[in-house]
This record gives structure tokens, C-alpha cells and sequence, in this order.
């Protein structure tokens, strides 16, 4: 199985199935404050907008290098396994993608931005429920063909943005399995991904603080 396209594979649908819910939302920490510019409202953003607002390496902690073996999502259209997740489309509009990694076995974490209108934006954080509720466990098929078992779990994660989601995300395959934090945050109409996957329990305190940092930066866009 290979590690990165099995977490990215199932980030992407979480991506287009939206997040959200009350008793399972991330309440550890108080909402942080919109940015000044996000505040204003947000301008009409564009791909190249999108791409800016992506995390870089020199964004990443020491050790991280960018992730070039990870398939781009764009044109995925494979059935997840999940019949909840996959009765949502993928929405029209700008997206944008980074992938890093810091070695063979992981961490390997990668970040996704989608562009939907704040109207739409707000429906996709409603729908996770649904998903979660349905399909805590099922199977899927990774790039070689090969069967992953993918087990979902809500996660503790401090609520950042206008809305966050967390999810810890189990894959297992051939004997291995993998963990991943898979979190979802709504600013305006943006929707940001972030996914942290490793063999073994992935360090949520590095999540934490690439969410932060993918935030600002698109704060910084807004």
C-alpha cells in the first residue's frame, strides 16, 4: 500500500463531502478571530490566488521536503466506498494542492484548498455527519488495486477558522496500518484540508500547526 496516496485518496473525498456537526466539531480551544482582511469580507479569489495561499516548504518544520509522489487529486473520480461520500460532486471552482513528506515511513503531510462560495461552503461543513454516521468502517481500493480497510473516528482538535472538523483516519492493507489526522477548516468559502498520515500514531501537535499556518495564509488572501 502506498501510504501517501491512500491518505490523499480518502482526504480528497473528505474534501468534497464537506464537514461539520455540533457534538463532534472541535471545542478545545475558543475560536480565534478572523483576520483584519477576512473580516472585511472576502475579495473574489482566483486559481492564482489559491495557489499563493498554499503552504511551501519553508512553511513546513525543519526536516520536510516537498512530496512529489503523491498524485494529484484534480482528475480523481474513483468511488471512495463510501456510498455518503461519494453521493456528493465534486463542486466547480478553483483548487489548489501541496504535498510534503519527511522520509520514507512518514509523517507525510499534505494540504488541499477548494474554492466554493461561502453558501456552499457552509452546506459541505453540514454533511459529515451523514458520512461519519454511515461509514465509520469500509473498504476502498488504493492506485495498485490493492483492498484498504479505512476506519473513521473523530478526533480532539482546537476550532480555528469559522468552522473545523477533525477526524483521526485508520487505513490498514496487507498487515500495515496507517494512521492520519484529517482536518477540515472553513474560512469564508474556502475549504482547507490538511492531512497528517504516518505508520503509527501521526503527531497532532504537528497538524495543529500547519492548520494554523495554512489559515494565515489564506487569511492572508482574503
Amino acid at each position: 500500500m502506498r501510504i501517501t496516496i491512500a491518505a490523499g485518496f480518502l482526504a480528497v473525498g473528505l474534501l468534497l463531502a464537506g464537514c461539520g456537526g455540533s457534538s463532534d466539531r472541535a471545542t478545545t480551544l475558543p475560536e480565534q478571530k478572523p483576520s483584519q482582511a477576512a473580516a472585511q469580507g472576502n475579495k473574489k479569489l482566483t486559481q492564482a490566488d489559491l495557489q499563493s495561499a498554499l503552504l511551501t516548504v519553508t512553511d513546513m518544520p525543519t526536516g520536510f521536503t516537498v512530496d512529489t509522489s503523491t498524485k494529484s487529486s484534480e482528475n480523481d473520480d474513483e468511488l471512495s466506498g463510501c456510498a455518503a461520500m461519494d453521493s456528493v460532486k465534486k463542486q466547480d471552482g478553483p483548487k489548489a494542492e501541496a504535498n510534503f513528506t519527511k522520509g520514507s515511513f512518514g509523517p507525510f503531510v499534505g494540504e488541499e484548498l477548494a474554492l466554493l462560495g461561502e453558501e456552499q461552503a457552509r452546506k459541505s461543513m453540514s454533511m459529515l455527519n451523514e458520512v461519519l454516521a454511515k461509514c465509520r468502517t469500509f473498504t476502498s481500493k488504493d492506485d495498485n488495486g490493492e483492498t484498504v480497510t479505512v476506519k473513521l473516528n473523530t478526533l480532539s482538535f482546537p476550532k480555528i477558522g469559522d468552522d473545523t472538523y477533525a477526524l483521526r483516519v485508520t487505513l490498514g492493507s496487507g498487515g500495515i496500518a496507517v494512521d492520519a489526522d484529517v482536518i477540515t477548516i472553513r474560512r469564508g468559502g474556502v475549504l482547507i484540508l490538511i492531512t497528517n498520515a504516518q505508520l503509527g500514531s501521526p503527531d497532532s501537535q504537528l497538524t495543529e500547526t500547519v492548520a494554523r499556518k495554512a489559515l494565515a495564509k489564506v487569511d492572508a488572501q482574503l
